[in-house]
């Protein structure tokens, strides 16, 4: 795959190049600022979209390109090539060197009951019965209940809100990533895999779904992710004071399956997910087990 996208003219790549030399700054000491805050972004987000070589996620290449223009490295009369080489340089810093362990813990509503143990793509693994009796488990229980306390997050973790965050059970995603960021989409990748299989086998054979109620509209999707997913250091501790919001329509009734209807969900699913993995365009480094 080229630098470049196809999508973005030679003409514009170096037109925002040529835009953001005079706005980097090098010190004495060798640091690198840029001013003009908003043209920055404007211009590192036209990077961003414009660089087509592969990288790990989106996450990552954004925080390569905006590395890149903080480097000391890149010189300050850069040219096209220059950029290119500092880039290349960082994609293998962050994807090979600057990794760490994390965990990401997400709030499932309505999974089924055959949907326990771990399950791995990649070298993403995804535990959807963690024993809540551990050290660990407590510990990011802990941590996150903490955050939905926290004064500044009082308005979005409504009453309501936590009572339906509390009808969910959590997973937790393990994954060796560059930064919070770079977890967090890796492991929604690999869970969106698990769940738009389990939603399709769901109903199979049905050519509709309802996806309206009383209180408002509801996801075609069953089993959803609650809005309060959060990233974790390997001692259990938040990366940082923040979190991903899935978005929630909010207090939707669990339907309750007969167990003829739970073991044909399953049946279907086994099924779906066999045929993925035997594909002949399944991608091979994507195989679930």
């Amino acid at each position: 795959m080229s630098f470049w996208r196809k999508d973005f003219s030679t003409d514009e790549i170096n037109h925002v190049l040529e835009q953001l030399k005079p706005l980097r700054r090098i010190s004495d000491d060798g640091k690198v600022s840029l001013e003009g805050a908003g043209n920055v972004d404007m211009y590192t987000a036209f990077l961003v979209s414009a660089v087509g070589f592969d990288i790990r996620t989106d996450a990552l290449k954004a925080r390569v390109v905006r590395s890149a223009l903080f480097s000391p490295d890149l010189k300050v009369d850069f040219r096209e090539k220059d950029f290119r080489d500092v880039v290349y340089r960082l994609r293998h810093k962050y994807q090979v060197d600057d990794v760490k362990p994390y965990k990401v813990v997400f709030p499932l509503w309505n999974t089924p009951p055959f949907l326990t143990g771990v399950r791995k793509a990649q070298d993403v693994t995804i535990n959807f019965s963690p024993s809540i009796a551990t050290r660990l488990f407590k510990k990011i229980m802990l941590e996150r209940d903490d955050q939905r306390s926290d004064r500044h997050y009082m308005t979005f973790f409504s009453d309501a809100r936590v009572s339906e965050l509390r009808g969910c059970s959590a997973c937790v995603a393990h994954v060796v990533a560059h930064n919070p960021a770079d977890a967090h989409e890796r492991a929604s990748e690999a869970l969106y895999e698990v769940l738009g299989l389990l939603n399709l086998a769901k109903d199979g054979g049905k050519y509709w779904r309802m996806s309206s109620r009383i209180g408002g509209k509801l996801p075609v999707a069953d089993v959803l992710i609650g809005p309060h997913t959060t990233t974790h250091n390997v001692d259990g501790s938040l990366t940082h004071d923040g979190f991903w919001h899935e978005n929630w329509v909010g207090g939707p009734s669990k339907e309750k399956l007969s167990q003829e209807h739970l073991d044909s969900w399953e049946k279907r699913y086994k099924q779906l997910s066999k045929g993925v993995v035997q594909s002949p365009w399944s991608q091979g480094n994507r195989i679930w087990r």
